[in-house]
């Protein structure tokens, strides 16, 4: 049997494993025939990646798929969401011809884009809300001022080529997501297929982890392939996007979108189940800016509930008890090497390298403040920082946009999601405690919000990990607008309301005085005159 067969017959009875184990879960959320087809197209999608192998056929062949299931899903995002997380994004170049070398470099989530977010949008009502307006205004300038600075190291084809890119991979999930999704419904829909996404990779990267396989290698190895990734002897699970450190992203973007599920849709034995496997997902991996992210994630949200000083304290006391109860099993001392500062010497050195690169980026960024330098990777200080494999790794994202594109582009960086945050804050506050389950999703999202920026402080932009945090603010924008909608509406309806009880009554009309009655001068019959 040829590998690649092999290799799909797992990654089949993984995602049947899976579907077996959260179809009632999902049947609630999703409802039965919506899941039944989320599980047709994450099944025939993902079998078509191994039986093709080759980008451009899985372009064609998933390009034709996912257009023929509209007819079964018919909101577009949902379907980018449940194909975006199927194949890495590793960017391939199309070959070019009459004297062009290269006519266009997309990713498959690039590919997506252009397939599904593009006609969402030119479908979508417009919209006349003032809500995203100004963060969609920074992001503009953003994407102007890294196509400008582009210009300093290439031609102006490859500066158009790189805008281009740019275009599918920023602008477009972002309005996309911000404008499209437009009503609670449809919000709840890009939730749960996110977490339907990861869910039927949480199985795939604890079988990665266990057999010490990387299972998706077969589909994807003529054009992306990582290799093996050890830390401190275990295998990093990758599943199909090929890296682990976006693998952990990912999951860490479900945990917080778990949050936005209300208590009362699932059970707790659900519920369980629910983290559990989205847990599994993202400690397969092993990559700690995941895992910080995702510890933000949580604290936030309970900071942003109600009684948060009793849910810290709840969580931290559960925490303690969790770690104590693990430090007393055979695998208590892996955990702990796996920590920085207190862990292996691996993990020591990999916290020095970044404490390391702060200090050597700033002097460099120091030469360059405005707008940052294109050959800063060859000067001294950063030529300090080539690690064994020969490359110098920028594992910090706001440094990296400080070196390339200067103080400049990471103050527009910076303030874009600054202004999205605040935007959402202030449309939290003025929402009534009565919309509980309005209030519950945009803690999710401001939360998951806040982890993916912590995240992007210890690991750098690759693979998925831009393309999530463009998405996740284009929801929060969204969900800023769905509630500045609602409590409008409600404020309208309270207006009217108590217009109509304190409008003074209609007088009553003024009866017509009755004819005079009178009798017939010796007969019984009435005459009225």
């Amino acid at each position: 049997m040829p590998d690649y067969i092999r290799a799909l017959v797992f990654v089949m009875v993984l995602g049947g494993l899976t579907f077996a184990l959260t179809f009632r879960l999902f049947s609630i959320l999703a409802g039965r025939q919506r899941l039944l087809a989320w599980v047709g197209i994450w099944m025939i999608l993902t079998a078509s990646f191994f039986l093709t192998r080759n980008f451009w056929l899985i372009l064609l062949v998933s390009g034709t798929i996912l257009l023929v299931s509209h007819k079964w899903e018919a909101d577009r995002n949902v379907l980018y969401l449940l194909a975006f997380c199927l194949a890495p994004a590793v960017r391939v170049t199309m070959p070019g011809f009459g004297g062009i070398n290269n006519l266009v470099s997309l990713t498959y989530q690039d590919f997506l884009a252009l397939l599904l977010l593009v006609p969402a949008l030119l479908s979508a009502s417009a919209t006349r809300s003032q809500d995203g307006k100004a963060p969609a205004t920074i992001l503009l300038l953003y994407f102007a001022l890294v196509s400008v600075l582009t210009f300093r190291e290439t031609t102006m084809t490859d500066t158009l080529r790189i805008s281009i890119s740019l275009i599918f991979s920023m602008l477009v999930p972002f309005i996309a997501f911000s404008a499209v999704v437009n009503t609670e419904a449809k919000m709840k829909s890009a939730i749960h297929a996110m977490i339907f996404a990861a869910l039927f990779l949480s199985l795939i990267g604890i079988f990665e982890f266990v057999k010490h396989w990387h299972v998706y290698d077969p589909a994807f190895a003529s054009w992306a392939n990582t290799g093996y990734i050890l830390r401190d002897g275990l295998l990093r699970a990758v599943g199909p996007i090929l890296h682990p450190i976006p693998f952990g992203t990912v999951f860490m973007v479900a945990i917080g979108f778990c949050f936005a599920i209300p208590n009362r849709l699932l059970s707790t034995t659900q519920r369980a189940l629910l983290f559990t496997l989205i847990l599994g997902g993202l400690a397969s991996p092993f990559a700690r800016g995941p895992w910080l992210g995702a510890l933000v994630t949580l604290v936030v949200f309970l900071l942003s509930g109600p009684n948060p000083v009793g849910s810290l304290i709840k969580f931290a006391a559960m925490g303690a008890a969790g770690i104590f109860l693990l430090l007393l099993t055979p695998i208590g001392d892996r955990v702990i090497n796996l920590l920085p500062y207190v862990g292996s010497e691996e993990s020591t050195s990999t916290a020095g390298y970044r404490e390391k690169l702060l200090e050597n980026s700033w002097i460099v960024i120091k030469r360059n403040p405005l707008f940052g330098s294109v050959d800063y990777l060859y000067t001294p200080e950063m030529q300090q920082m080539i690690q064994g494999q020969g490359i110098i790794d920028i594992v910090n994202t706001y440094v990296g946009v400080a070196l390339e594109y200067g103080l400049v582009g990471l103050a527009l960086f910076c303030l874009f999601f600054a202004a999205v945050l605040a935007g959402l804050a202030s449309a939290i506050r003025a929402l009534p405690q009565a919309d509980s389950e309005m209030r519950l999703m945009a803690r999710a999202l401001f939360a998951t919000l806040c982890g993916l920026l912590v995240t992007i402080f210890t690991v750098s932009s690759v693979g998925h990990i831009p393309y999530l945090y463009w998405i996740v603010a284009g929801l929060c924008v969204a969900q800023t607008r769905i509630i500045t909608t609602h409590v409008a509406a409600s404020r309208l309806a309270g207006a009217t309301a108590t217009s109509e009880r304190s409008s003074p009554a209609p007088p009553d009309p003024v009866p017509r005085p009755s004819k005079p009655v009178r009798r017939a001068p010796g007969r019984g019959r009435v005459l009225r005159g």
